[in-house]
């Protein structure tokens, strides 16, 4: 980038219209930061919060940033508005579905021991209201009802990952896929699922898994496919 920073999440509505969200280098207080690029040169803004590490939104004048130690923001297409949340909330991943924000965010307690709290979140008109919530505790099988870690949208569906793949009927979660983490794909019947087990891919009616991937030492992170072709990252 053009100026020091860390940057954890990026969403665009055209060449002319880039977002990026993370946390200037080297900062601890007052360290997020958002950039714009607007075909030309990058604009960056610093607010006041810790790092970010999801953005995203539904056009230019409708994007949403958060992440950790009471970091969430909206931008109207004019300027970036705080909005208040829990403190002990850090916000994980971030997505807009058909005008309606959803956000996942995690809480760590010291009792009981190594306990963490995982909420899914619909934002309401002017607060962030809990959907559902699980619990993992050190030592004790995690099954939570959603995906903690990531969002994804799909042709106009809203996903979850981690430690499975999760669909949200806009009531309620749905498990489709078992142990891989995050999705990717351009329908419902193109879908692409990875993590640390695998990659598998959906055709609208079975699953497919991919045995190069079975024996991997490492786990796959992001992926993008334009119908035609997949590319996934990962680390060893």
């Amino acid at each position: 980038s053009p100026f020091h920073a860390d940057f954890a999440s990026i969403v665009g509505f055209g060449p002319t219209d880039i977002f990026v969200a993370g946390s200037k280098s080297g900062s601890s207080a007052s360290a997020a930061l958002v950039a714009h690029f607007d075909g030309r040169t990058w604009t960056q803004t610093v607010l006041p919060g810790g790092p970010l590490q999801a953005i995203a939104g539904s056009g230019p004048s409708d994007v949403w940033a958060a992440g950790i130690e009471n970091s969430v923001f909206h931008f109207n297409g004019s300027v970036w508005a705080k909005h208040d949340v829990d403190k002990r909330l850090w916000f994980q991943d971030i997505k807009v579905v058909k005008g309606k924000p959803y956000a996942l965010a995690y809480r760590i307690d010291e009792q009981p021991a190594d306990t963490t709290w995982y909420y899914f979140l619909e934002w309401n008109t002017s607060r962030w209201d809990t959907l559902e919530t699980a619990m993992d505790v050190s030592g004790i099988s995690f099954a939570p009802s959603f995906g903690v870690l990531s969002l994804s949208v799909i042709d106009g569906a809203l996903y979850s990952g981690v430690p499975n793949v999760y669909k949200f009927d806009g009531n309620q979660w749905s498990k489709i896929q078992d142990r891989v983490g995050d999705v990717f794909g351009t329908s419902r019947n193109n879908l692409f699922a990875i993590g640390y087990r695998g990659m598998s891919h959906f055709n609208g009616t079975d699953w497919y898994e991919y045995p190069q991937f079975q024996s991997m030492s490492f786990g796959l992170s992001s992926g993008w496919t334009d119908g035609k072709e997949a590319f996934v990252v990962g680390n060893d």
